[in-house]
């Protein structure tokens, strides 16, 4: 989909992307102001510079495994964009959510090493973010804005070490109950999710993560078990 093909284009509620088409290029959906939902194919290897940025009505978004390259402020000012998944194992460019400032819930990948300047700046509804240690580099800004923020990280990682410098909440990941706390009740959790007995939600999985595998299974409540029992 070439360079600002629907920019700006103010009747366009929903895309569904077929399979086969490979790049989405810059600001080819720019300020689409009534786009409410989009559907990105896995054949997707490239997310242009603000392709879909300003799009304000947009609600959620996912980002396939498949993407290899993503721009700078990629859903920069969609001020209605709730929730977004990156499950490509790319990192996360300068600015691509900011000013999204609904945005409450952000999943990304576990083999990300850096994210970028303002890349989730004036965020302020982000209440729940998680990161792994393969993280080695956060940004000027990056997380600017969201006052209510919790990182769910490893005690030993430098995104923890980053959020305790600069003032923002860090939790060691694996709290499933959401108490604030990790302990024996949170490895009981999420055996229960795993026996189908209750049902998490997904800030309860985003926080439950241990291993940052995308999954969440009787491994993350071995690692809770470990690290209470002093093995980690």
């Amino acid at each position: 989909i070439t360079g600002g093909a629907f920019y700006s284009n103010t009747h366009i509620k929903e895309v569904d992307i077929p399979a086969g088409v490979s790049s989405v290029c810059d600001r080819a959906f720019m300020n689409c102001s009534k786009l409410t939902s989009v559907n990105l194919p896995e054949s997707l290897v490239m997310l242009g510079k603000e392709s879909f940025a300003r799009c304000k009505a947009l609600k959620s978004v996912t980002v396939p495994k498949s993407v290899e390259l993503m721009g700078e402020s990629v859903f920069y000012g969609c001020n209605s964009l709730e929730s977004a998944k990156i499950e490509a194992s790319v990192n996360v460019p300068k600015g691509t959510f900011a000013n999204c400032s609904s945005l409450s819930y952000a999943k990304i990948p576990q083999n990300i090493t850096s994210i970028g300047d303002s890349a989730f700046f004036n965020c302020s509804a982000l209440t729940d973010l998680s990161l792994s240690d393969t993280v080695a580099y956060i940004g000027s800004n990056a997380l600017s804005g969201a006052e209510s923020l919790t990182v769910s990280c490893l005690k030993t990682s430098y995104a923890y070490e980053y959020c305790t410098e600069n003032n923002i909440n860090a939790l060691q990941c694996g709290d499933a109950n959401l108490d604030g706390k990790v302990n024996i009740r949170d490895a009981t959790y999420i055996q229960k999710h795993v026996a189908s007995i209750v049902k998490m939600t997904d800030t309860e999985i985003l926080r439950a993560e241990t291993n940052f595998d995308g999954k969440i299974n009787v491994r993350d409540a071995t690692y809770i078990q470990k690290l209470l029992a002093g093995m980690l």
